[in-house]
């Protein structure tokens, strides 16, 4: 399987709808699952979208940040914060 096709997840499965519930916000997610949020302040863009990063990563998807060179450590560190196995997930090119 081509590791670029982007229509395979992480483990390397064709893509699917999950069954399990999707969260965030404090809301469920329906299909499709598309998102676009505003936030007053980063402690508030964080504290909505680490428990939505950290499921994601536990269930094995890959996940892309995009983030402003000059606040990537500060990116990494609030992953970690929240429980998260920053350098294992980037050496298994789970976290991008």
């Amino acid at each position: 399987m081509d590791p670029t096709d982007d229509k395979v997840n992480f483990r390397g499965k064709p893509p699917r709808e999950s069954s399990r519930p999707i969260r965030l916000g404090g809301s469920v997610l329906g299909p499709p699952r598309h998102i676009c949020a505003f936030f007053n302040s980063r402690d508030d863009e964080y504290r909505v979208l680490l428990p939505f990063i950290k499921d994601g990563l536990e269930c094995g998807e890959k996940a892309v940040h995009t983030v402003d060179p000059q606040r990537r450590d500060e990116h990494f560190q609030r992953l970690a914060s929240a429980g998260i196995d920053v350098a294992a997930a980037r050496d298994s090119g789970q976290l991008e």
